[in-house]
């Protein structure tokens, strides 16, 4: 089941237009029952009556049988929903490699790129580097297919009789070989417009290669990338940020340095660009 069919959108539309209000959710629910998804319906009954219920007290100590309370069942038909295929099909519908429930997820995973948190029955949160999201350089082969690391395109160091000249042999096995990410063209596309498509109700994108500098005191600071603080700050800075995202984050800008956004807290800084990736996919998306 695909959450992007045009026959869901009215639900999407009016689920994202009242994030906080169940009822929407609910009767998403009950269309996909309608339609045959039963088990879907029910995980987004689930996750809707868990987040109502909040987690519970803890209890006083019971000498006798810990007595199962409605929280503890529906938590536990929770991850037996996802583990049982949910846990696989919403994050291939967003075309990422896995997921987590909101009371699972461990915070501090550093291997944790393009993976989701889902809550109330839909993706809320996704995890991802900033060149995944916006696109750029490949990776994997950092655009050096067809380049030859050795001879740097020279072509030099063997002569090729049937075909006079000098050639590299490792500059020939190169350009022999296609990268299997970016298919030798060098670059990759960015996510963020199929994010948006396929997770309308994203709220929060966690760019895990951004942490914002703290060369002010009690300030943590983003920097616009294409105005970077100095000549001598480095490309892989993890402070710099894309112009297509700097302009979306809602922090004032530093009054000496208008190429600088400031917080007075790391949380907030590192939220505020969560908050701007996400809105960014969306944008993308067409919303």
């Amino acid at each position: 089941m695909t959450a992007t069919l045009p026959d869901h959108r009215p639900f999407l539309a009016v689920i994202r237009d009242r994030p906080d209000d169940d009822a929407p959710r609910l009767r998403f629910a009950d269309w996909l029952e309608e339609h045959g998804e039963w088990e879907r319906a029910e995980f987004v009954r689930v996750q809707v009556e868990l987040a109502g219920l909040g987690p519970p007290a803890i209890p006083e100590p019971d000498p006798g049988m810990k007595k199962t309370t409605r929280y503890d069942a529906l938590r536990r038909r929770e991850r037996e929903l996802w583990r049982d295929g949910i846990g696989l099909v919403i994050p291939r519908e967003a075309g990422l490699v896995g997921g987590w429930l909101e009371s699972e997820w461990p915070t501090g995973t550093a291997d944790a790129n393009l993976t989701c948190i889902v809550a109330r029955g839909f993706i809320d949160s996704v995890s991802l580097t900033t060149r995944q999201l916006i696109g750029g350089q490949c990776e994997r082969c950092q655009g050096q297919v067809g380049r030859c690391p050795h001879c740097d395109g020279r072509s030099v160091l063997r002569v090729d009789m049937s075909n006079p000249g000098m050639w590299c042999e490792r500059c020939w096995a190169v350009t022999k070989r296609s990268c299997s990410d970016c298919a030798g063209t060098g670059t990759l596309p960015g996510l963020a417009a199929a994010l948006g498509q396929s997770c309308p109700l994203l709220t929060r994108v966690v760019l895990t290669d951004r942490e914002p500098g703290d060369f002010f005191p009690s300030t943590w600071t983003w920097w616009r990338e294409s105005t970077s603080r100095d000549s001598e700050t480095p490309d892989n800075a993890t402070d710099l940020i894309p112009d297509e995202l700097w302009y979306l984050i809602d922090l004032k800008p530093n009054r000496s340095y208008p190429s600088a956004k400031d917080s007075p807290t790391r949380a907030l800084a590192l939220s505020a660009l969560a908050t701007a990736a996400a809105r960014f996919c969306r944008e993308a998306g067409g919303d």
